[in-house]
């Protein structure tokens, strides 16, 4: 399948290869969870993946789970990422990452302190949960049996708010320095959170889908 590339400033997303209906999820922050963390990453040589990130992909898609990515990026509405250098590294990503074991990519270019057009308060930027549901109403999606994982605490709180079932913080990118604060929000709101060191360390719970 062709990837679809929607450019209108209300949605961005590309679907590379749609899931089956009811499949769950295995919802991905991308800059310091799946790739090496660089503020405002522009420039496609520097897409690295972390280590392990796709032997855990590709272990999820064996048994069933959707791939998709979803990922704040808030540099196109500084004025320090331009959407075609958002596409050039999402575009290398996907290369390194196997483009085939991800089903869709979703970005977030707006934020309400940008330029406009992207100066938004957009449902899709995290921590509200606008990526998750579109992927999940896209796909017919099983949110119960599907995971988020992420370096921040606003790649949680989405997950929770979307009804993701399984909620994992990566201690890699962000990570260390968000950890206190995730860990203060799954006391509060009595929502387990697996802490692990980095994706490699993913593993699927029970039979997986």
């Amino acid at each position: 399948m062709t990837p679809v590339v929607l450019d209108d400033l209300n949605n961005w997303m590309e679907v590379i290869a749609p899931p089956p209906p009811g499949a769950p999820v295995l919802f991905l922050d991308r800059d310091g969870t799946i790739i090496e963390n660089h503020d405002y990453l522009a420039d496609p040589i520097s897409v690295v993946p972390i280590t392990g990130a796709v032997e855990v992909i590709a272990k999820f898609k064996a048994v069933g789970f959707a791939v998709v990515i979803v990922t704040n990026q808030s540099g196109i509405a500084r004025g320090l990422i331009r959407p075609e250098q958002y596409r050039a590294v999402n575009k290398r990503m996907l290369e390194c990452l196997g483009g085939a074991q991800i089903n869709a990519v979703l970005a977030c270019p707006f934020h309400p302190d940008g330029t406009p057009p992207w100066r938004v308060a957009h449902p899709w930027r995290k921590p509200e949960p606008g990526m998750l549901l579109e992927a999940a109403a896209l796909f017919q999606s099983d949110m119960e049996r599907s995971v988020m994982v992420g370096d921040s605490l606003s790649d949680l709180r989405a997950g929770a708010a979307a009804g993701v079932g399984r909620l994992v913080h990566v201690a890699t990118g962000h990570g260390l320095a968000e950890r206190a604060a995730v860990v203060a929000f799954s006391e509060r709101t009595a929502r387990t959170i697996e802490l692990v060191g980095s994706i490699g360390e993913l593993e699927i719970i029970g039979d997986g889908a």
